[in-house]
């Protein structure tokens, strides 16, 4: 049997697209439930590389990738069926405490459904400046540090948006090449990319144009755009001012996004920006809040965390949401396994060394 070729550099947008499609597949509405699929027995890989190669607008299916990008593809299909086995031990194993605390669901998830979201004055604020960017704006910029909430904020103004007035479209997937990034803006329009950029702004703006409301591109992780994609992007904002659809953009991204767009070949952009919101950490008050707020919706008692645990989860963390979710669960399951139904200061600091890295 001929040995397969080793591969060089994977593609970059190959590569880009499984990593981040794979951590943000539930957030993003263009999404494939890839897992599904493999769990009922069906994902092979020509139906795999079709649905890739659909998704990043070629033609062709599997075929429309070479060598080196199957062995990708395949590879990934490979990983997702080994480690199976040990994600439904892991469920069954750590999970554990939904049955001892007696929960409905599981608390403090990083993806959980929009109508169940933390409400606090830092997402009313921020969702009042997307109103205003909606109404009358042209180009937003929302930033804040890891975890504090950003995508969060995004899927509950979603959400809550109806098509005659906005159609929100949501990218993820900011490493893409400029390119890459317009056609996946197209895809998740119903639409089949053309060849060439100056084709695809031209879609882009036609498809805006039958919107019955405002149509607005939404990218997360934008700090990870390239030079070229945030040019693009400013140029199909300007496009739509002189041609007439209504066209808006809305960047997410870390703190750095800020500082990139500082300089002064960006300066276009920025004079364009309409709104900008920081997020910020919790209060103490709100950590105490969020996690009463966790319990409770999924079925629990708001007594579970102590005072003084919450006040070190606080001061552990910073107030910052998804350190908290990591060390809420941390201590349900060190609770579970000692028979606590209460979590206490003294509870909390037996597990503070596991959240550590070393």
């Amino acid at each position: 049997m001929p040995k397969k070729p080793e591969p060089p550099d994977r593609s970059p947008v190959i590569e880009t697209y499984l990593n981040e499609h794979k951590k943000r597949q539930k957030e993003a509405q263009q999404g494939i439930d890839y897992r599904s699929a493999m769990r009922r027995g069906q994902l092979t890989l020509w139906t795999f590389g079709s649905l890739v190669s659909k998704t990043l607008g070629k033609s062709g299916g599997l075929s429309s990738f070479n060598v080196h990008e199957q062995l990708t593809l395949e590879t990934f299909i490979a990983v997702e069926s080994a480690t199976s086995f040990r994600r439904r031990t892991f469920m069954m194993t750590h999970l554990s405490y939904l049955e001892h605390f007696k929960l409905r669901s599981q608390p403090f998830m990083e993806h959980a459904s929009s109508d169940s979201l933390w409400k606090d004055s830092r997402m009313d604020e921020g969702l009042s400046r997307l109103g205003y960017l909606v109404q009358s704006g042209v180009l937003g910029l929302v930033t804040g540090a890891s975890g504090l909430g950003k995508s969060a904020l995004l899927k509950r103004f979603m959400a809550e948006q109806s098509p005659q007035h906005c159609l929100p479209i949501y990218c993820h997937l900011a490493q893409l090449p400029s390119n890459g990034l317009l056609k996946v803006i197209l895809t998740s329009l119903g639409e089949n990319p053309k060849r060439g950029k100056d084709k695809l702004y031209s879609q882009i703006l036609e498809r805006a144009r039958r919107v019955e409301g405002t149509l607005l591109l939404v990218f997360d992780e934008a700090h990870l755009l390239s030079g070229e994609a945030l040019v693009d992007l400013r140029l199909l904002v300007s496009s739509a001012l002189d041609r007439g659809p209504s066209l808006k953009i809305l960047l997410a991204g870390q703190d750095h996004l800020r500082g990139t767009l500082k300089r002064i070949e960006y300066t276009d952009i920025v004079n364009r920006i309409s709104v900008r919101y920081q997020l910020r950490a919790l209060t103490k008050d709100q950590t105490h809040r969020y996690i009463d707020h966790q319990m409770k919706v999924h079925g629990g008692d708001v007594k579970t965390f102590d005072e003084s645990a919450k006040d070190q989860i606080h001061e552990f963390t910073g107030g910052n949401p998804r350190s908290i979710n990591n060390a809420s669960i941390a201590c349900l399951m060190s609770a579970t396994g000692k028979g606590q139904l209460r979590i206490d200061e003294e509870l909390f600091r037996s597990i503070q060394n596991e959240l550590v890295l070393h």
